[in-house]
C-alpha cells in the first residue's frame, strides 16, 4: 500500500478499481517526481547517515549554504518533542551540533526509530505515510507520540501503517486490510472493535492484519 502511494509500485491497471488520487487526480495520471514532492513514505527502516545531527535530521546545510536553508532550532525540537525524542538528541555528544554515527549504530532501536520520525516530520510533507513508526518503543511513549501527531499534523494528511491500539484510537478513520485480497472494512477504530471480529483479532492479539 505505502509503495503504491509513493509511486514505488504499479498502480492498479485502467478499468480496475479505482486507485488512490491526490487532490481529485489519480496518482496513476501524475509524474513520479510531481507525487513524490507531496507525498513522503517514511519507513521504520530508512538510512540515517553519519554527519552533524541537526543536518541529518533536516537535510538542510550549515546556515547560509545556497540552496539548502537551515531549519531552526525551534523547529527542530518541535518535531523531536512530537516523536518523544529529546533524550536521543542529549545522547548524540555535543547535541544538534554533534555527530551521528553511520546508521545510528550509537542507539538502540527505539531511539533510531523516534529520530526517523523526527526527521519526517521535519519534511512537512502535504501527505505523511508513516509505517508501523512507534513498533520498538514502550507503551508510554507510544502514547505520548500518538498525542503528538495528531496536534502535529493538524490540517494535513497523515496516514498510519499500524496495528497499534495506541495510535489506532486517535485517527478521524481506520481502513482495515484484511489479508487475502478481502474488502477493506472501514469506522473508527471503536466502532472496529464492536462490528469486526478480524479487525478486534489483529489489533488485540498483535497479529497482522
Amino acid at each position: 500500500l505505502a509503495d503504491r502511494l509513493g509511486r514505488y509500485a504499479q498502480q492498479p491497471e485502467s478499468g480496475s478499481a479505482p486507485g488512490a488520487e491526490l487532490g481529485g487526480v489519480p496518482l496513476a495520471e501524475l509524474s513520479v517526481a510531481a507525487v513524490r514532492s507531496r507525498i513522503l513514505i517514511a519507513t521504520g527502516d530508512a538510512h540515517l547517515f553519519a554527519g552533524q545531527l541537526a543536518q541529518q535530521l533536516t537535510g538542510a546545510g550549515p546556515a547560509g549554504t545556497a540552496g539548502t536553508p537551515a531549519v531552526s532550532t525551534t523547529a527542530i525540537m518541535a518535531a523531536a518533542s512530537t516523536a518523544a525524542a529529546h533524550d536521543v538528541l542529549d545522547t548524540v555528544p555535543g547535541g544538534l551540533g554533534g555527530q551521528l554515527a553511520a546508521r545510528g549504530r550509537t542507539l538502540s532501536g527505539g531511539q533510531a526509530q523516534r529520530l526517523r520520525l523526527t526527521r519526517a516530520l521535519l519534511a512537512e510533507p502535504d501527505v505523511l505515510v508513516l509505517i508501523d513508526p512507534t513498533s520498538a518503543v514502550d507503551a508510554h511513549t507510544e502514547a505520548a507520540i500518538a498525542r503528538g501527531l495528531r496536534a502535529a499534523r493538524q490540517g494535513r494528511t497523515t496516514v498510519i501503517i499500524t496495528n497499534s491500539p495506541l495510535l489506532l484510537d486517535l485517527t478521524d478513520r481506520v481502513a482495515f486490510l484484511p489479508g487475502g485480497g478481502g474488502a477493506a472494512v472501514q469506522g473508527t477504530h471503536r466502532e472496529l472493535l464492536t462490528t469486526s471480529t478480524a479487525y478486534a483479532a489483529a489489533v488485540t492479539r498483535g497479529s497482522e492484519p
